[in-house]
């Protein structure tokens, strides 16, 4: 669901101020369709991270990948990996090639092309 907003900025153009106008500009906002949604960080035999897909419909995530700060990109999702529209999918701390710290973790999931699809800090 696309939400529309409208902004106003105001406008001085001349040197002295004396001339404002006021432009709307319009902004998108689009919320996340897959997102980290859940990291637990403690105990280590219990860390994990889980995903959900918000799109409206399933997403491949084939070569996507999850990572924190020292190895952005240290987990890579298989091929064929789907991701059903409202689903969640879980992946264990001890799958994902990281340890989640208990503090100052930044945690980075990117989609097949590199770009930073969602990032999760505590």
């Amino acid at each position: 669901m696309r939400k529309k907003f409208t902004i106003v900025f105001i406008g001085c153009y001349s040197l002295l101020l004396t001339s404002c106008k006021t432009d709307p500009v319009d902004i998108i906002y689009e919320p996340r369709k897959v997102y980290i949604e859940i990291v637990v960080a403690t105990p280590t035999a219990d860390e994990y991270v889980t995903l959900k897909n918000n799109s409206g419909s399933e997403r491949d995530l084939s070569g996507w990948t999850l990572g924190d700060k020292d190895d952005p990109d240290a987990f890579k999702m298989p091929n064929g990996m789907m991701l059903m529209n409202g689903a969640r999918r879980s992946f264990p701390g001890s799958s994902l090639g990281f340890q989640i710290n208990d503090s100052g973790e930044k945690i980075y999931l990117k989609d097949s092309t590199g770009i930073i699809v969602d990032t999760w800090s505590n």
